[in-house]
């Protein structure tokens, strides 16, 4: 009787997890320092000892996880990448958020990274519905995740990645104790809100959607110049991203398709359609330079939640707050790790 009950105040109470404190508590981060100095081959080698596997998602497509399991875990994060990426962007996330007691359970989205593609090129950025990648989260969490019985399930989506964790939490809003979402891309940031809307009902009408988006090719190396990047200012780990593509050719991904900004197009308006239908704990964040994604977005979805969501802003950096140099990657990190130590305070304030 008592966990029943348990379980039907737990929610309310979450809501009421405190705003992240103005100076954020220590935890061991890595450096760019330590980078230089060698620390990429240690966390190169932790990397490593993960464990791959592969499972059947939506469209019996192959779909690649891994997973980083700690002893004395605190909580299990579920990792919910972007657009373009693999899970081999995340080596150092990884390293740091195991050595802060979180076992990390992370997932190739459908065609990309390690994951099966459904396109005949390889590098074509395409889904056939943003809600086959929730569905493939969906399988992931009942079938791998949850046999692992962590006792705190997190989950934590940067950019595309971001969409696609609002969307599960709205639907299978018990899964998770907290979300995380990363410089989320709620909606894209094309000049102003006003024309990313006039490109979704101008995308609408191509009937070719196996095509790429207008502006955009295949994976072009000499496209990607740090100094042009406008992703993050730090340069030792924009170079470790990008040796990752010429160690793992396989992963490498160009533009969207047009079926691919169609459905993003709508899965953006479903989002804030159905925002209060998320039940758990939220923190956003986002650098205020960032102008891939669109900030009003963020907001709305934020005030349409109230308390329930804390919104925590990093002055001057950008879209990749996970590998940005120290000052702003240092900040995420912590930030990111004090949120999680509040939410498993209040839950052992609630059993108490």
């Amino acid at each position: 009787m008592k966990r029943a009950l348990l379980a039907l105040i737990t929610p309310l109470l979450l809501w009421a997890i405190a705003p992240l404190p103005q100076n954020l508590p220590y935890y061991p981060i890595t450096t760019e320092q330590e980078l230089l100095m060698g620390a990429q081959s240690k966390i190169d080698i932790h990397y490593e000892r993960g464990i791959d596997g592969y499972f059947k998602g939506a469209q019996k497509i192959k779909i690649h996880y891994r997973l980083f399991r700690v002893k004395a875990e605190k909580g299990a994060i579920v990792l919910v990448n972007g657009r373009t990426e693999s899970i081999l962007k995340y080596k150092e996330f990884i390293y740091d958020m195991n050595r802060n007691g979180y076992s990390i359970y992370a997932i190739d989205h459908r065609g990309q990274g390690e994951s099966g593609r459904m396109t005949q090129d390889s590098q074509l950025g395409h889904v056939n519905a943003f809600e086959n990648y929730v569905l493939d989260l969906h399988t992931f969490v009942h079938k791998i995740v949850k046999a692992k019985k962590s006792q705190h399930l997190f989950i934590l989506g940067h950019s595309m990645g971001g969409a696609v964790t609002t969307r599960y939490i709205e639907q299978y809003p018990h899964d998770f104790e907290a979300a995380i979402l990363n410089s989320p891309m709620l909606e894209a940031n094309l000049f102003t809100q006003t024309t990313t809307k006039l490109l979704c009902k101008v995308m609408a009408l191509k009937e070719d959607t196996l095509e790429y988006a207008p502006g955009t090719d295949s994976y072009d190396e000499s496209s990607n110049s740090y100094k042009e990047n406008g992703l993050t200012h730090s340069r030792i780990r924009f170079a470790q991203m990008h040796k990752m593509f010429q160690e793992y050719p396989e992963t490498k991904l160009g533009g969207p398709s047009v079926g691919w900004i169609q459905n993003a197009c709508v899965t953006s308006e479903k989002i804030m359609a159905d925002a209060r239908e998320i039940k758990i704990p939220l923190l956003l964040l986002r650098g205020t330079k960032d102008e891939i994604v669109n900030p009003e977005a963020e907001d709305l979805l934020c005030s349409s939640l109230d308390e329930q969501c804390h919104g925590y802003e990093i002055k001057g950096a950008w879209h990749e707050l996970l590998i940005e140099r120290d000052l702003y990657r240092d900040e995420a990190m912590r930030a990111i790790l004090t949120y999680l130590d509040l939410v498993l305070q209040k839950h052992k304030s609630i059993k108490q």
